[in-house]
């Protein structure tokens, strides 16, 4: 607290995306209670103005009575002085202000530069709402929603006038920005289109037509207007040129998988025209959530008519997705084939028979299994063509999928050494690729459950490490920030492991692994349950999943306490590895299998004979109580050290 006879000092307030307090330059001042932040704020935002007494306490405590009401404004007015400084709150007989040339409020400051038109500034100072986080009920919130709605108008006015004057990188920020305030925000969303599209990214551009589409569905129960609808059209039909000064945002593929797939116009086998739309919406539908995977460049046919083999081989193409939709009464039937178009085979169809309910809900499901099966099939043939290549013809791309395949499920920590090694070539050959790094962390991340090394604690650091760098080189990519994601969960940073599996699912909710995953580390952060329920619905949403879904499963499976059908799902997982080994000795000893919990532990020595108490203790430190995981490992025979 200051003394009268001091010098006054500055009052910094942001109050611009939550509340923080500085005195000059000092550091925050924490211990302001609710009511006192949410009074300097009501004086703060108009310095100098003599507020009545009546009305602050109408806005703050207008459920009390008055004697009650005048007593807490008074106390409220005391812990304002005791941290601000008694000089700057300036008090009447019926009136109260804060003396403005000792205060820097970032709202005020936010409007000066607005109104001179000083865009960037502005922009920089706009962080949030208003006091985001820190309302209170009554007269205080109506004025606090008035406020926020004025200042939420000024910031997309400076935000617009900023995209409009930035190069397009700068744009896209600014306008993320603004669909944030206003997701439904049409003109927005088009103003991202056209800026993805100029980059030469029409996946991002048909992806921002389908948010667009999905956010004025949910809020407002309406379609995109016209002129988005025409947008859409353009960039679905490449008619928007992409600058020849842009660089290619997916430089890490291949130019020979550049155009993978190539989906048709569904066939509307309904003999009637005013179906076409949801022909048309499936279609759409199945490009936006196709291009969602990184890995993949999907065009869409240009024609109905086009013969899906010759259509696919125009645009230099390996696959074509062709199919019907028939409609008959309240059902719908869907088929779809994918063709493998240098062999001419149909590789995988598929049918789908649906109640038609809910229009776009079942376009939605039908789009998302066609992708998920599409998707599964692609890349295990891209792997297998990778693994029909001599090494003198492999390149970055062929190495990255070399090693996806050992990391599939490894036999053992050489078959991770060895895909560590592809990793380093495909990082050799391109230094920023990705996804190379993200697959390095991977090979970390399996590691450290299969105890390659005895110092988990490094093991799980070099798994970050890789996976930062992988996000750093593509933070649009959900598998870089699958791999951030599960190496902080190793690391013990949860919190940051939740944010990037989030983010993960956000950029692909197509994606069953990053499903799988995010279920796991869910079920092991205190939501076992949920957990289980989203790992389920990956295994039904890809038929053909890896096998280490089942271990996932058993594992959740075994945290809950359901033993049995944990050692079923074991079951189904191949090969078996030194964690499985684990995790069935603590099962045996709770079922009282003695007999097989020793044998899981003596075959587990044979083949990691360092294996100890100490080392799963870290390794497995995620368990639920982990002490009785320890004692049962123990009774199978496992030693301390």
């Amino acid at each position: 607290m200051r003394g009268t006879g001091e010098t006054p000092h500055i009052v910094r307030l942001r109050v611009l995306g939550g509340f923080e307090l500085r005195l000059s330059e000092g550091p925050p001042v924490p211990g302001l209670g609710r009511k006192a932040r949410g009074l300097l704020a009501c004086l703060a935002l108009e310095p100098g103005k003599a507020w009545p007494r009546e009305r602050l306490m109408a806005l703050l405590w207008g459920d009390r009575g008055e004697e009650q009401a005048r007593a807490s404004l008074r106390q409220t007015l005391a812990e304002i002085r005791r941290v601000i400084g008694p000089e700057i709150v300036r008090t009447g007989d019926d009136a109260i202000s804060l003396a403005p040339e000792s205060l820097a409020v970032d709202a005020l400051d936010f409007d000066r530069l607005a109104i001179a038109g000083r865009w960037q500034d502005a922009a920089a100072l706009y962080q949030g709402p208003l006091l985001d986080g820190h309302g209170l009920d009554g007269g205080f919130e109506d004025w606090l929603r008035e406020e926020r709605n004025r200042l939420q108008e000024r910031a997309v006015e400076v935000l617009e006038r900023v995209a409009g004057s930035q190069s397009s990188e700068a744009a896209v920020l600014s306008a993320q920005r603004l669909l944030a305030l206003d997701p439904a925000r049409e003109q927005t969303h088009r103003l991202l289109m056209r800026l993805y599209a100029g980059a030469g990214d029409r996946g991002k551009a048909l992806r921002q037509y389908q948010q667009c589409r999905e956010i004025l569905q949910r809020e407002l129960q309406a379609r995109p207007d016209a002129e988005t609808e025409r947008l859409y059209g353009e960039i679905r039909d490449a008619n928007i040129p992409a600058p020849a000064s842009v660089a290619d945002t997916r430089r890490d593929i291949p130019s020979e998988v550049r155009a993978a797939i190539v989906v048709m116009i569904f066939a509307n086998m309904s003999g009637d025209p005013a179906q076409d739309y949801f022909s048309s919406g499936i279609t759409e539908d199945i490009v936006t959530e196709l291009a969602r995977f990184r890995f993949l460049s999907v065009v869409a046919g240009a024609t109905k008519a086009a013969d899906p083999r010759a259509e696919g081989t125009r645009l230099g193409a390996r696959y074509v997705v062709d199919g019907q939709v028939r409609r008959a009464g309240d059902h719908v039937r869907v088929t779809v084939h994918l063709i493998d178009l240098p062999s001419g085979n149909h590789v995988w169809a598929g049918r789908f028979d649906r109640a038609f309910d809910d229009i776009f809900a079942v376009q939605d499901e039908i789009a998302q299994r066609i992708v998920e099966n599409v998707v599964s099939w692609v890349e295990a043939d891209g792997i297998e063509i990778a693994r029909r290549k001599p090494p003198g013809d492999m390149r970055a791309y062929d190495y990255y999928l070399r090693a996806k395949a050992l990391f599939q499920w490894p036999r053992d920590v050489d078959d991770l050494r060895q895909g560590r090694v592809y990793c380093d070539r495909a990082i050799a050959l391109d230094p920023e690729y990705a996804r190379a790094h993200a697959q390095k962390a991977f090979s970390y991340i399996i590691g450290f459950y299969l105890m390659e090394s005895h110092d988990a604690e490094a093991w799980s650091g070099q798994a970050v490490a890789c996976a930062e760098q992988a996000v750093q080189l593509d933070p649009m990519d959900g598998f870089c920030h699958w791999a951030l994601g599960e190496a902080s969960f190793l690391a013990g940073a949860r919190d940051r492991a939740h944010d990037h599996m989030a983010l993960a699912l956000k950029l692909n909710p197509n994606d069953t692994d990053v499903q799988t995953v995010s279920g796991f580390i869910r079920a092991f952060t205190g939501d076992g349950e949920a957990g289980l329920a989203q790992i389920d619905l990956a295994i039904d949403r890809n038929p053909t999943h890896p096998s280490w879904y089942h271990w996932v499963r058993a594992n959740i499976l075994y945290i809950l306490g359901r033993h049995e059908e944990a050692l079923r799902a074991f079951n189904l997982h191949s090969p078996i590895n030194p964690s499985m080994r684990v995790t069935r000795a603590a099962l045996f000893v709770d079922l009282g299998r003695m007999e097989e919990a020793r044998e899981e532990i003596k075959a587990l020595l044979a083949v990691h004979p360092g294996a100890s108490i100490a080392v799963v203790r870290k390794s497995h430190g995620s368990v639920p109580d982990l002490d009785r995981y320890l004692a049962c490992l123990r009774l199978a025979g496992l030693p301390e050290r």
